[in-house]
């Protein structure tokens, strides 16, 4: 799934929003202590928050990310797929100086694992 995201950054918390403004959050998971994952709900991954941006998406992408960097993004796409019960966030955010690309890998919530549904007939 990919969509057209806005992306919105508060240089003063150090927080990037990253979001589909045509769509409604119905829910969100933390990934670790400084990503927020938003879904619709038809559980489609529609937005991303990211406290200590600066940081945490320097050490996502493996990259210097200074705060410039992250006040000249705009726009960008979030692209998901599923694989062995992990759902993978890829992230490409398009700005003036410098475009940023990572990805999150965490736990698919719609995945049944086939040991749990044996162990529950």
């Amino acid at each position: 799934m990919a969509n057209k995201f806005k992306a919105i950054y508060d240089a003063e918390e150090d927080i990037l929003f990253i979001y589909n403004p045509e769509k409604k959050s119905s829910g969100s998971i933390e990934v670790g202590s400084h990503v927020h994952i938003s879904f619709s709900a038809k559980n489609d991954v529609i937005g991303l928050e990211v406290l200590e941006a600066t940081k945490t998406l320097g050490l996502l992408a493996k990259t210097k990310v200074t705060k410039k960097m992250l006040k000249s993004l705009k726009n960008g796409s979030l692209n998901t797929k599923t694989e062995k019960g992990l759902l993978i966030v890829a992230y490409h955010l398009l700005g003036k100086e410098k475009s940023l690309s990572g990805q999150l890998i965490v736990h698919d919530t719609k995945y049944k694992s086939p040991i749990t549904a044996k162990a529950s007939t």
